[in-house]
């Protein structure tokens, strides 16, 4: 599938917009047949997010969960991009694809106290490979001068257990989605009204049982629908 030009990418508003508004520089139809990109639901905002690895999936839930994050841009561009081809110059360094290739950035992550971080997703550090490492100089380089920090995570790194956990809650982020006594509790720890260990497995019935036990049961769930329904 080819992808529109910079000029006509910049004419839609890519690469622009905060929250439900943002546009991605990289849209996942143009690797659908790699079998790692996705689209995914932004629980909070309901936009579509535009991921092109398993690792960076996974590093968004992970990030999205934080309640220090404000907002999360995947596919950032890096623009101008002259600005990029001074950097590699400057560094010695081959400019991407000749000089003629728009880098991004997979994540800019916007914080609630104002602060900005950019993100490099990699499987690992084993997968980086001579080049990689000078195209992550540019973008380092290129966040540097922007006052904004520039960090690399591993997928390697992620608790899968913690993403099963994060992704299974966030299902039923909108009570409208909840189906029953399980899915109440899934919806109260999304919205952590319920705090559990999230990196291991969640024992959802012995909760159940626990906060009726406690008679706590009706008090939390009683915004959610009548007593009746969930018994």
């Amino acid at each position: 599938m080819s992808s529109p030009s910079d000029e006509t990418k910049l004419k839609r508003g890519y690469g622009t917009g905060h929250g439900a508004d943002y546009k991605p520089w990289i849209s996942t139809g143009r690797f659908s047949s790699t079998g790692t990109a996705s689209s995914f639901p932004d629980w909070k905002t309901g936009r579509m997010v535009e991921l092109l690895s398993q690792g960076e999936l996974w590093w968004y839930i992970k990030l999205r969960w934080c309640d220090s994050v404000a907002d999360i841009r995947e596919q950032y561009p890096l623009l101008p991009r002259e600005e990029t081809n001074e950097i590699a110059d400057k560094l010695g360094i081959k400019r991407p694809k000749g000089g003629n290739f728009t880098m991004t950035t997979n994540m800019l992550i916007d914080l609630e106290d104002g602060r900005k971080l950019a993100l490099s997703i990699k499987p690992s550090a084993d997968s980086i490979t001579p080049r990689k490492k000078e195209l992550m100089a540019i973008e380092k380089k290129y966040w540097q001068e922007r006052g904004v920090s520039f960090s690399v995570a591993f997928k390697d790194d992620l608790n899968r257990e913690e993403i099963k956990n994060i992704r299974d809650c966030i299902t039923v982020y909108d009570k409208s989605r909840i189906r029953d006594e399980i899915g109440v509790v899934r919806h109260l720890i999304a919205h952590k009204k319920l705090i559990v260990d999230m990196s291991s497995p969640i024992d959802y019935r012995g909760i159940i049982t626990k906060l009726k036990e406690d008679n706590k049961w009706i008090l939390m769930t009683s915004t959610l629908t009548s007593p009746s329904e969930l018994c």
